[in-house]
């Protein structure tokens, strides 16, 4: 219940009419550890660093999990290390991270030239 009330993806697939909503247990193949990561970011138990940033943010957008796209202001500097600011400015593109986008072009100076 905690998946599919984190995610549409999962609650599809867990309570819509697919093969897999009536099966006691799901094979995810091409999912990594980090899914672990994954859910304890949804029970707001986990942490995200450096080494596992971006496979939670792929699985976040891969799974529709909204919850772990708003930890947004933890790549704004409220995390424990910074991220250069053109590596905000490719993941929140990439991952359709918006607050993050707007706040990364707020704070790029513009120069504009003559």
């Amino acid at each position: 219940q905690i998946l599919a009330h984190a995610s549409p993806y999962f609650e599809a697939l867990l309570y819509h009419n697919f093969k897999e909503s009536q099966k006691k247990e799901i094979v995810m193949n091409d999912v990594s550890v980090e899914i672990v990561t994954m859910l304890e970011l949804i029970y707001d138990t986990g942490k995200i660093d450096e080494k596992n940033l971006h496979q939670v943010l792929k699985m976040a957008d891969q799974f529709d999990i909204p919850r772990i796209r708003k930890k947004e202001n933890w790549m704004m500097g409220d995390g424990e290390f910074l991220i250069p600011r053109h590596i905000q400015l490719f993941l929140s593109d990439h991952y359709k991270l918006h607050t993050l986008k707007t706040a990364c072009w707020k704070l790029c100076p513009i120069k504009w030239m003559k």
